[in-house]
């Protein structure tokens, strides 16, 4: 049995005045909240939740900034623009970002990291960049026993576009670029699923 790697939590907050979702939304003079972002080395999609204004209004004044936006609902907009320094950043990285909050031109990553050598790393990266940041916090993840490969599947999954609602590759094509066949990185994205998800569900009260 393969030995399992030690998986790194890392919460940090960034700031960048560059994200033009953000911006945009502000230009429109309205109450929103960023609940949730799916971030891409060129691309970055944001479930925004308004109060104030009607999420066709809001759209149509970021449609005229060159943004697409999707109306969901009166209060709710889904909003693609350019990635910000930061979500390029991040999704450039090896770092698994499973969660962003962010507030004006503050922004809160989770991220993890598949050891201590690696989030040294990642922090040296953010310095390299010029970016003006606070580590919140730094922690171990014991009982996420991941093995080195299962954690290299589940990246390339991640940043791949495997998750996302317009799945944007495929099994087949991972596995080419893993160096493994079909099957195998189908076993390993399995178990290292099985294991966040059971890391997750462990952690509910």
């Amino acid at each position: 049995m393969l030995p399992g790697i030690m998986v790194v939590k890392v919460t940090i907050l960034v700031k960048r005045d560059d994200c033009r979702v953000a911006n945009a939304m502000n230009g429109a003079n309205v109450n929103f909240n960023v609940v949730r972002v799916n971030i891409g080395a060129d691309t970055s999609r944001h479930l925004v939740i308004l109060s104030g204004k009607s999420a066709s209004e809001v759209a149509s004044y970021l449609r005229g900034r060159r943004l697409y936006a999707y109306v969901i609902n009166d209060s709710t907009l889904w909003v693609s623009g350019p990635s910000c320094s930061a979500c390029r950043f991040m999704a450039n990285s090896n770092a698994i970002v499973n969660g962003i909050n962010p507030t004006g031109e503050l922004v809160t990553y989770n991220v993890w990291l598949p050891s201590k050598v690696g989030a040294r790393e990642f922090i040296k990266g953010l310095r390299r960049g010029g970016f003006s940041f606070k580590i919140v916090s730094i922690s171990n993840i014991d009982s996420v026993d991941l093995t080195e490969r299962q954690f290299e599947a589940l990246t390339l999954a991640y940043k791949r576009g495997l998750f996302d609602a317009k799945r944007k590759v495929s099994i087949i094509k991972l596995s080419r670029e893993l160096g493994v066949t079909p099957s195998t990185y189908s076993e390993l994205l399995r178990k290292a699923l099985k294991k966040v998800l059971d890391y997750y569900f462990n952690e509910l009260p």
